[in-house]
């Protein structure tokens, strides 16, 4: 069975998650980001600051976890590297600092 939509995550129990490796404050997040109605798509065209701020609301979800899992990619597949040379001044952090995951 495979967990890759909201909807599933939702529906999985917190002793299936745990099962699967998740600690408790990560099954936490899990739901937490499959609870939000967020567009991922619509996230590409915004600016960095602002797919940091609709992202870091999450429980969990800190600035270094969207750097690394959502700009970070973007960055690789944009020619130049755009998105991951101006993560840093846009977000107002660095990102290799910053504010602590779960900061959210």
């Amino acid at each position: 069975r495979g967990l890759t939509t909201p909807e599933a995550v939702l529906a999985t129990s917190d002793d299936d998650l745990r099962a699967v490796g998740l600690s408790r404050q990560k099954v936490r997040y899990a739901k937490a980001l499959a609870a939000e109605p967020i567009d991922y798509p619509a996230l590409r065209g915004l600016p960095t600051a602002e797919v940091v701020a609709r992202l870091t609301h999450v429980p969990g979800i800190g600035v270094w976890t969207v750097g690394r899992w959502y700009l970070v990619p973007l960055a690789s597949e944009a020619a130049g590297g755009g998105a991951n040379s101006s993560f840093g001044s846009s977000a107002g952090t660095s990102a290799s600092g910053g504010a602590s995951e779960g900061s959210g």
